[in-house]
């Protein structure tokens, strides 16, 4: 005769059977909140919140599932922090563009194949903006962005635009306040640089302008200070407006004062030197090597 369960089994087996009881419904609660916030990792006392989108369709169910009907996108607690990167084979910003209008927290547009431009020129503010590796992207247009950086989140308050070998055209007509860093960095067709009305900049902000290889210009006219200025490895670069910016490093170690178009011009000449002295050494090790 077999015996029910609860007849046969003892004490000290109920109570090993309640602790695995308790034990699974503790792995479940657990995965529960893991799949939840499947998307967060802790860095710096701060939660990060992903957001991803790799393809047009992705990107449309993000931006009806993800954005406020206001359009502005703020963390839900102090120590939460937004990351909304889009990449893969996302052709087109519209979506975004149509809805998102003030983002306190980082937007990626990295390594995408198959967009061509950047057009978010509804976006009015937005904590930290990384632009980087982007194959096709000729044209980036901010024209409507007028901060970037946030105080409750300085860490993360800079404006990145990075090797992007088809970038032509930039603009940031209204951009206004930037809490720290400019870096326009490796995008080898972009000519022209403006901030016609950059007037603010945090007490740690640095702009570094390094190796765009066509720029010519530089139009900063209302910028008048900034903790560092750094110019590499453009030699194309022949002008310069920045009437009233002064800073302790504005070309590759410049002293401290107001920055001229002679400099500039110096500059230039220095690299366009310093590229041909390479090249004298680079023919010479050719022929002694025999290559």
């Amino acid at each position: 005769m077999v015996m029910p369960l609860n007849e046969c089994a003892s004490p000290s087996s109920s109570s090993a059977r309640r602790r695995r009881v308790s034990a699974a419904l503790a792995l479940a609660l657990a995965l529960a909140f893991a799949l939840a916030t499947a998307g967060a990792a802790q860095e710096d006392g701060y939660y990060e919140r992903d957001l991803l989108a790799s393809t047009d369709e992705e990107l449309r169910a993000l931006v009806d599932n993800d954005i406020p009907g206001d359009g502005l996108m703020y963390p839900s607690s102090d120590d939460e922090v937004i990351v909304l990167t889009i990449n893969g084979s996302v052709s087109s910003l519209a979506p975004l563009n149509e809805k998102l209008r003030k983002l306190d927290g980082t937007l990626n547009i990295q390594f995408t194949t198959e967009l061509e431009a950047v057009e978010l020129d509804k976006l009015e503010f937005v904590n930290f903006l990384d632009i980087i590796g982007n194959e096709r992207v000729a044209s980036v247009d901010l024209s409507g962005l007028t901060k970037v950086g946030s105080l409750t989140n300085p860490v993360y308050s800079n404006l990145y635009i990075r090797f992007n070998p088809l970038l032509q055209d930039v603009r940031l007509d209204a951009l206004e306040s930037l809490l720290r860093d400019l870096k326009v960095e490796d995008n080898p067709m972009l000519s022209a640089l403006a901030c016609p009305n950059l007037q603010e900049v945090g007490q740690e902000s640095d702009l570094f302008i390094i190796d765009n290889t066509a720029l010519a210009s530089l139009d900063f006219p209302k910028l008048q200070s900034v903790r560092s200025w750094v110019i590499e490895s453009s030699p194309m670069l022949t002008t310069l407006d920045m009437p009233d910016i002064r800073t302790p490093a504005a070309i590759e170690g410049a002293e401290s004062r107001q920055v001229t178009q002679s400099d500039l011009e110096e500059y230039a000449a220095a690299q366009t030197d310093a590229a041909e002295e390479a090249a004298v050494e680079t023919a010479l090790d050719n022929a002694f090597w025999g290559n």
